[in-house]
């Protein structure tokens, strides 16, 4: 795998996290409307700016963990049951620790 692009956290520092004092993100919550999500690990999830495909009917978007790109795009990132997951033209995908299954 080819190593993924980073986008520039001075010009986008949201995307980076904040420090142990940044609290985890509560269940249930989407992004959007949220602008990001923190999950049980302290990575900072957010849809970058990158567009995808158009198949689910909406707009999809790279989906971006502490400012790298995952090489996935979405519509939707969600936090349940404390597990990270995207909806995109695949369907709902949950985060394994190391990629989208």
């Amino acid at each position: 795998m080819s190593e993924l692009a980073q986008y520039n956290l001075n010009l986008y520092p949201f995307m980076k996290p904040q420090g142990p004092h940044m609290p985890i993100t509560e269940a249930y919550v989407s992004c959007p409307p949220a602008l990001v999500i923190r999950d049980d690990e302290g990575s900072l999830w957010t849809l970058g700016f990158d567009q995808g495909s158009w198949r689910t009917g909406e707009f999809e978007y790279d989906v971006v963990r502490n400012g790298k790109k995952t090489g996935e795009h979405a519509c939707r990132i969600e936090f349940r049951q404390r597990r990270v997951r995207i909806f995109g033209q695949d369907g709902w995908r949950t985060w394994n620790g190391r990629s989208f299954v």
